[in-house]
């Protein structure tokens, strides 16, 4: 009985170092798909500044064809870096489930829906934009016009599912009255604040073709994606931390 009782704590300091490991490949992540989404994004694709919903569909199906080969590997990267959150949103879930204990799981389910949704249109977004470089300059302008849209769409409305992921994050870290907690409680205020500008630019998008309510404007395109990358340094950072100090002592919270 007492060697039984010896290889089962064996067997659970072994599977708890294992897990910590994964978690910390989960975390850094994070870091990675923001520098690849970034990289394709911006440098590759050239979306920033975003390309006009008011232009003609010429025009659109113009820069389709001469920007051709840098949005196809700027969607492949995007693709890549998507795929890398995936596993990072799996590792905040279980910060938060560490933090909720045994008095729920709903958030921490939340998040993992809320995370997954938005990849998926991302996905699908990534998908939308490749297949009109793919096809510019062998389809009429309007059908490459048509798939910019819904990229573009696509890609915007993204923020729902985003806004729910942050503002599941919050209460958690707020509620935490740990010792060592995972995040600093301004953390959790700043999710919030982010979550509030998130929402007006998704919910606007549709009814404008210029000016600073269209998609390409400041409050759907820009104030939006600048905020959320603001709060995703210290998800990063605090959830890397946190990580390496259970590493450090791995002892169940």
């Amino acid at each position: 009985m007492a060697m039984s009782t010896c290889d089962d704590v064996t067997d659970d300091s072994t599977w708890r170092r294992t897990d910590l490991s994964n978690q910390l490949v989960f975390a850094w992540c994070g870091p990675i798909f923001a520098i690849l989404f970034g990289v394709g994004f911006v440098i590759f694709a050239r979306f920033i500044p975003a390309l006009p919903p008011s232009d003609s569909a010429a025009a659109t199906a113009e820069i389709f064809r001469d920007r051709g080969t840098g949005i196809k590997i700027g969607m492949i990267m995007v693709q890549v870096a998507i795929g890398l959150w995936l596993p990072f949103g799996v590792c905040v879930a279980g910060r938060v489930r560490a933090i909720e204990g045994g008095r729920g799981r709903s958030l921490t389910y939340l998040q993992l829906v809320a995370v997954a949704t938005a990849a998926t249109q991302l996905i699908l977004m990534t998908n939308f934009w490749g297949v009109a470089a793919f096809r510019a300059g062998e389809t009429s302008p309007w059908a490459t016009q048509l798939l910019n849209d819904i990229g573009w769409f696509f890609f915007l409305f993204c923020f729902v599912p985003l806004t729910i992921w942050v503002l599941a994050i919050a209460p958690p870290i707020l509620q935490d009255r740990s010792d060592q907690r995972d995040y600093p409680r301004w953390v959790g205020y700043l999710s919030l604040w982010v979550a509030l500008l998130l929402i007006p630019g998704a919910s606007i998008l549709v009814f404008f073709k210029e000016g600073i309510l269209a998609w390409n404007g400041l409050l759907p395109l820009y104030i939006p994606l600048a905020v959320f990358f603001i709060w995703f340094v210290p998800i990063c950072f605090y959830t890397l931390r946190a990580v390496r100090r259970e590493m450090a002592d791995p002892q169940p919270r």
